[in-house]
């Protein structure tokens, strides 16, 4: 998935559940998000978000969940591979 795409996904999904706080403009997720996207540690924090934020939610769409955080997943793995390459 494009990172775009991605990036606007994830938004949308933490807002229409309640991830994130409604007085955080979807702007300025997006952009941090999107700026941040190739720290792993950022990711991780960002799995583990969504998993403990969504948790205990009903009506949550778990296929739109599982979509992003297995892109989500792709990412920290790519990054942590090529880090440790370099070593």
């Amino acid at each position: 998935m494009e990172r775009n795409i991605l990036v606007n996904e994830i938004a949308a999904f933490c807002f229409s559940y309640g991830v994130f706080d409604k007085s955080i403009r979807a702007r300025e997720i997006k952009k941090n998000i999107k700026s941040q996207l190739d720290d792993v540690e950022f990711i991780e924090s960002l799995i583990n978000t969504l998993i403990v934020k969504t948790r205990n939610r009903k009506n949550i769409d778990i296929e739109k969940l599982k979509e992003l955080l297995l892109e989500l997943e792709k990412i920290r793995l790519d990054l942590e591979y090529k880090v440790s390459c370099h070593l």
